[in-house]
């Protein structure tokens, strides 16, 4: 019966220990050894000695002169290597404590998005992985190539850390998700259709809305704000082909998500497929202004709003009954209302708290 050779190590050896193990075994001289494999002695004194690698010819030369398969000692080398390069890498990683420290990781655990909670190797090795690059010093390199328009460009400085995170995550669920090529004309067409769901909000809306837009190449995912983000949504590209619209749910009402929903709408119509558009609190932007506008005229036509606005006082019986000839919810005609009046005290019974599983 032929043997079987394995090799799961739990600590790093080199493979040359095996080899002198296997030549005492067999009470054969490393002279002997060299003269059988054609090599010098001095060779294999270097393997013995984990000062020479095992190579795919040597690994052959081994199988026929010892029986052990060249399998054997080419896997035997391959996770030698990989645990020097680990162990190496440990090393280098643990010098960067004080970036791990930046992020807000027991909010990363509580989400399921890292597994270790605080500071330590694991957890940079982690944050390496979610962000896809190999070295803590790139992190700002990756993420300052793109073009960032945010609400508050002070506020995204200042968070960096925990914005770029959120945007990960969003890019991460977006390659999960499958969508067609994006099309215009199609996408059109989807948002009319996502506008229908504004006055029935069922509880499968959130679905309906994520496969709306996935028919017209938009990959549309719902990310939990973290600390300090102070972000409502986002529009970013994976692909020439796949646009992002993140949301946070921040705010919590209806008339903030649906805004905020046709806002980023508007930037994947009108705007760049190299930005990343962040919304926040406040930006004059030309193009925040334009997505505004796109938002606004897209929920309720200009000339509606002017009849509508024209006759006073404002009162809930007008806005349930305005909301209904549109087709869209009370909550988007008082927050509306509130934004440009910048009275917040009036009619928030109106709207509607929204949250999603």
């Amino acid at each position: 019966m032929s043997k079987t050779y394995t090799y799961k190590p739990d600590s790093v050896s080199f493979p040359g220990e095996t080899l002198a193990d296997l030549l005492q075994e067999r009470n054969l001289t490393q002279a002997e050894l060299a003269k059988r494999m054609d090599v010098t002695p001095k060779h294999i004194n270097e393997i013995i000695n984990g000062k020479a690698s095992i190579t795919a010819e040597m690994s052959l030369r081994l199988e026929r002169v010892l029986g052990t398969p060249a399998e054997f000692w080419n896997e035997r080398e391959r996770q030698y290597q990989e645990c020097v390069a680990k162990r190496n890498e440990a090393k280098r990683l643990a010098d960067y404590e004080d970036w791990v420290k930046l992020f807000p990781l027991k909010e990363l655990y509580v989400q399921g998005w890292i597994s270790e909670k605080k500071a330590s190797v694991k957890s940079i090795q982690e944050l390496l992985s979610f962000f896809q690059i190999s070295n803590p010093e790139k992190h700002v390199d990756i993420w300052n190539q793109f073009a960032v328009n945010y609400k508050r460009q002070k506020s995204f400085t200042s968070h960096f850390h925990s914005t770029t995170t959120w945007l990960q995550q969003g890019r991460h669920l977006a390659q999960q998700q499958s969508t067609k090529p994006f099309d215009e004309k199609r996408f059109l067409s989807a948002i009319q259709e996502m506008r229908t769901l504004i006055p029935e909000m069922h509880d499968d809306f959130a679905k309906r809305l994520v496969a709306i837009s996935a028919e017209a190449g938009v990959a549309l995912v719902f990310t939990p704000a973290l600390p300090k983000t102070r972000v409502y949504g986002a529009t970013h590209w994976l692909s020439p082909e796949k646009a992002v619209i993140q949301l946070s749910l921040r705010g919590k009402r209806d008339d903030y998500f649906w805004f905020t929903l046709f806002h980023e709408v508007g930037h994947i119509l009108k705007h760049g497929k190299r930005d990343v558009f962040l919304e926040g609190i406040e930006n004059e932007s030309q193009k925040e202004i334009e997505a505004n506008r796109f938002a606004a005229d897209f929920l309720i036509p200009p000339q509606e709003w002017a009849n509508f606005t024209s006759i006073t006082p404002f009162t809930k019986p007008r806005i349930i009954d305005f909301a209904k000839s549109l087709r869209i919810s009370p909550g988007i005609v008082a927050g509306r209302l509130q934004h440009e009046s910048k009275d917040f005290s009036k009619f928030n019974d109106l709207k509607v708290v929204i949250g999603f599983e």
